[in-house]
């Protein structure tokens, strides 16, 4: 939803019409507390992480899978097939700057 918000904010000629809904946006809506309850936190924290400069991908490269197969298999409402997954995984790390791209 925050992508999807700032497509329509950065590029209105793009976009006919937004419904957002469930999440925070970040500089728009106060954002939710930094330590908060377990399920609170598991549902939010990719959110900063991938806010962070450098770290994140420090600590993601080379772990691709790890990082964003976990997110896919519990965190999507209709789980991607493997392959899908697999080819997004494989993909990151080959093109110069997506892993940085994809935590923008």
């Amino acid at each position: 939803m925050p992508i999807g918000y700032a497509l329509a904010a950065d590029h209105p000629d793009r976009v006919d019409r937004l419904a957002v809904a469930e999440a925070f946006l970040p500089a728009v809506t106060p954002s939710p507390p930094m330590v908060s309850t377990a399920q609170v936190n598991d549902r939010l924290w990719h959110i900063p992480f991938n806010r962070l400069t450098e770290v994140n991908e420090e600590l993601v490269k080379g772990r691709e899978n790890i990082y964003f197969c976990w997110p896919f298999a519990t965190k999507a409402e209709r789980k991607l097939p493997d392959y899908a997954v697999s080819h997004y995984v494989r993909v990151l790390p080959s093109q110069r700057n997506a892993l940085r791209g994809s935590f923008g």
